[in-house]
């Protein structure tokens, strides 16, 4: 692709004027000729030597191609380059949608009261999770697998399903049936569940494969190796009774003893995408399970073994240091400690201050890297205050109940409603000392005894949230990293944190309704496919300013589908068809436009020509 001047001659005036395009070679039968791609008129007005970095600019924007070294380039040419990408690809949209439309005359004769649309089926969501599985290959790694384009089109159906609409492979087929155009846009048929569930273990059975060449595919377009490696887990639980092996009970943050969990294990770099990823028994706070965990993960002493306050336990983090692991966790100590004087101030991503300060171990063997968020400090102490303010509520009604007839008085009974209320509240009511007050001054021999009076007083605890909110300690192996390095790994270790929120939530990976040991990898490992393709797509929107989730980018693209527009011809007595896609509210199209796609999936379609009964 190259910019060409040319000298043109007006047939009013006569004169000779420059006028410029950008052209490109291409092929058309076995010779290589030029063709224009858009006239850039005789305005155009960039000095020569930048338009090298012009058409750089313009290939970064047509094809998301990231180079190694950012471009240096004046805002205003950088406006000029997005408005010629624009420019070609509405182009190429036109043509697109004129080479699709076939039909005899573009001007009929039909019966207004007789226009009709139907079939209407959701395509926004799907076309956009399509261009991020094409981006990363997705289909091509399938295909290799040589199961046949049929199936493994089919098992890019499973993996753009969980994306747009997750849940079993029961409900993936009747929204694949009724709902979505994904079947059409793909060209293909799905005749039943077992046609879902056939394609989704051809793909686990081939997981280590399709793996690799999806990350080699996201190597190529960030063109860099990534300089962390992040060993992190989650776990997920079971509704059901699963016979599976890795099924076992163990530590829910969810708070689901009743359920057996199974565990993933992910190997992340830091832009948030998967290397490897394994599922291991849901008892994974055991040191031995960590260490088999590693094994299978094929963790190298480089990368950095991230884990959340769930897994991060003293006996494993012993053994990460017995085996010479690095490792970065947030602590799990109850006590909180913070020295203000010691504290330099450092800017988040979003222009907020933390203060920090990196202290070492006296044995010398971790790094703390203290940490104060005014953010962080205003909500958690909104929601202990909210805490605090509920249980005195809740005291309060326990002393007027003293005076109220008919009302338990007992002190014995009052003192057990008080432990209960001691219990329900673990977290706040360590901060209270309670007194109950009694008759027994005043009591006969034969009387009970009676409370007459609930006192309490409040004494926040040293070293406790309620005493320091907003502080948080970090805790790494690693004695050489610098204080302000340690904070920019906490800061990539949320980002990977996001990761499991958006697979337990927006992709569906919890709960798991399988009771077919065999299945449940596969339900995982979809959904970790599933990841890859919306994190590719969330990269590539951020890149524009959309920084929506997942979540919202999908709500605003359910409502673009196509239809079906059926209308009678009146010269010819038949009723024929058009389906095409909606045209897309401006919203849509602002995230068409950043992916640089097309905002009509699938085209336009002339269909059936259904012959109208002649009437007399």
């Amino acid at each position: 692709m190259f910019i060409r001047k040319y000298k043109n001659t007006s047939k009013k005036t006569g004169k000779t004027y420059n006028s410029f395009a950008i052209v490109d070679s291409v092929r058309l039968g076995d010779s290589i000729v030029q063709k224009v791609i858009l006239n850039l008129g005789s305005n155009f007005d960039l000095p020569q030597n930048m338009w090298s970095m012009l058409l750089k600019k313009v290939k970064k924007y047509l094809y998301n191609e990231q180079s190694l070294f950012e471009i240096s380039f004046y805002p205003e040419y950088d406006i000029l380059a997005k408005d010629i990408a624009d420019k070609i690809i509405a182009k190429d949209n036109q043509k697109l949608e004129k080479e699709t439309v076939n039909i005899d005359s573009d001007i009929l004769k039909t019966r207004k009261s007789e226009i009709n649309g139907e079939d209407f089926r959701t395509a926004g969501p799907e076309h956009v999770s399509l261009h991020g599985a094409e981006r990363l290959g997705l289909l091509e790694a399938l295909s290799s697998l040589n199961i046949g384009e049929e199936k493994a089109r089919i098992g890019l159906a499973s993996v753009i399903a969980r994306m747009v609409h997750p849940g079993s492979e029961r409900e993936t087929f009747r929204w694949l049936s009724n709902d979505s155009s994904l079947c059409e846009l793909l060209g293909i048929g799905v005749n039943s569940e077992n046609s879902l569930h056939r394609a989704i273990d051809v793909i686990y059975e081939n997981k280590g494969l399709i793996e690799t060449k999806v990350y080699d595919k996201l190597q190529g377009i960030f063109s860099s190796v990534p300089k962390v490696t992040f060993y992190d887990l989650t776990n997920t639980f079971f509704e059901g009774q699963p016979v599976a092996e890795k099924a076992k009970r163990g530590h829910s943050k969810e708070k689901r003893s009743d359920c057996p969990l199974v565990t993933l294990g992910c190997v992340l770099d830091e832009r948030g995408f998967v290397m490897r990823s394994e599922i291991f028994p849901g008892n994974v706070s055991e040191p031995s399970t960590l260490e088999t965990m590693l094994a299978k993960l094929k963790a190298t002493k480089v990368g950095q073994v991230v884990m959340d306050k769930g897994i991060a336990t003293a006996e494993n983090i012993k053994w990460l240091n017995e085996h010479n692991y690095s490792y970065v966790v947030v602590s799990r100590e109850q006590k909180r400690v913070f020295d203000f004087s010691k504290a330099k101030p450092i800017q988040t991503k979003s222009k907020a201050e933390v203060l920090i300060y990196k202290e070492i171990t006296e044995d010398q063997s971790e790094s703390r890297l203290y940490c104060y968020s005014e953010n962080r400090s205003l909500k958690e102490s909104a929601i202990w205050g909210k805490k605090a303010s509920q249980f005195e509520t809740e005291l309060k009604k326990i002393d007027q109940g003293l005076s109220k007839p008919r009302c338990q008085k007992d002190k014995n009974v009052i003192e057990r409603r008080i432990g209960r209320l001691f219990q329900r509240w673990a977290g706040i009511s360590q901060h209270y000392k309670v007194n109950v007050e009694d008759n027994s001054s005043i009591k006969g021999d034969k009387e009970p005894l009676l409370a007459t009076k609930v006192n309490w007083e409040k004494h926040v605890v040293s070293g406790t949230m309620m005493e320091q909110p907003g502080v948080y300690c970090i805790r790494s192996n690693n004695l050489s990293v610098s204080a302000e390095e340690m904070w920019r790994t906490y800061s990539q270790l949320t980002d990977i944190e996001a990761v499991f929120r958006s697979l337990k939530s927006e992709l569906g990976i919890r709960p798991i309704y399988h009771t077919r040991p065999d299945r449940i990898e596969s339900h995982v490992f979809i959904a970790v496919l599933a990841y890859q393709c919306v994190q590719i797509i969330r990269s590539t929107l951020k890149s524009s300013g959309i920084n929506d989730s997942w979540q919202t980018i999908r709500n605003s693209l359910a409502t673009h589908g196509r239809f079906t527009i059926t209308f009678p011809n009146v010269e010819r007595n038949k009723l024929e068809a058009i389906r095409k896609a909606m045209k897309p509210n401006s919203k849509q199209a602002d995230i068409y436009r950043a992916l640089r796609i097309t905002n009509s999936p699938g085209g336009v379609i002339f269909g059936r020509t259904i012959p109208q009964p002649t009437t007399k």
